[in-house]
């Protein structure tokens, strides 16, 4: 006899479990409590375009809340102008105090920089402002280093025992004359100006010519030639040299 086979019952196929969906966290949440919607990729607007008032609020926190509302907008137009990537610094911005001048070049390169680095204008203004104290105090101490060695080369002429002392005034006499001769209006500005004026070789130099000139004979212009008598008329014009009449 043979033995039955049994069958095993087929076995039941588990449902499907639906995954399970955790909930937002306070990162992922929007403001509502609601997921925000990752389709939405449009940024906010940083300010509405006009001020709405909230009818919830009473006339008074309305108007604060204009106030608010106004200040924020003229601070983020004030942001937006100030800022050099938005708004681009041209080289006609700069601005110095009155006598003070930078060459064209200088402020084209400083303008380049200024918004390749994206510095604020207010920025801006205090380097403008920082460079013009450095450049006049520079040139305040050229300035002082000249006075000072033209001081020092006066005190040199002054003590001079040739030039200076009481032969000062005969020495701007003779200078006197050489650029009365020889010079002109421009150069005599031109020793004030370069401090030349001042030099001791220079002084030296000029006295000696001018002496030279001083010493020279004069020779009028109207004046004939005076010539020597020859000497047949040395002998003949002598009254002792003249043959006597009747001898």
């Amino acid at each position: 006899m043979s033995t039955p086979v049994v069958t095993p019952p087929p076995a039941s196929t588990p449902s499907a479990t639906p995954p399970v969906v955790p909930p937002p966290t306070i990162v992922t949440q929007s403001p509502s409590g609601t997921p925000p919607d990752p389709s939405n990729n449009t940024p906010p607007s940083a300010t509405p375009a006009a001020f709405v008032e909230d009818p919830a609020k009473t006339p008074e926190e309305n108007a604060a809340a204009k106030a608010a509302f106004e200040k924020a907008a003229a601070d983020a137009t004030a942001a937006e102008a100030n800022d050099t990537k938005k708004n681009p610094f041209k080289p006609e911005e700069l601005k110095f105090s009155d006598g003070f001048q930078v060459d064209a070049p200088i402020a084209e390169k400083f303008t380049t920089l200024i918004n390749e680095m994206g510095l604020t204008r207010e920025n801006v203004s205090k380097l403008t402002s920082f460079y013009e104290e450095v450049a006049k105090a520079n040139s305040g101490k050229d300035s002082e280093a000249w006075q000072t060695l033209q001081t020092s080369w006066q005190n040199e002429v002054k003590a001079d025992p040739t030039i200076g002392g009481t032969n000062l005034p005969l020495t701007q006499t003779h200078i006197g004359r050489v650029l009365d001769k020889y010079g002109d209006e421009a150069a005599r500005q031109a020793f004030d100006l370069t401090g030349a004026g001042n030099n001791p070789a220079i002084v030296r130099l000029m006295a000696k010519i001018g002496k030279d000139i001083s010493e020279a004979p004069l020779v009028p212009g109207n004046t004939p030639p005076v010539t020597k008598p020859s000497l047949a008329e040395m002998i003949y014009d002598n009254p002792t040299s003249r043959p006597q009449q009747g001898n």
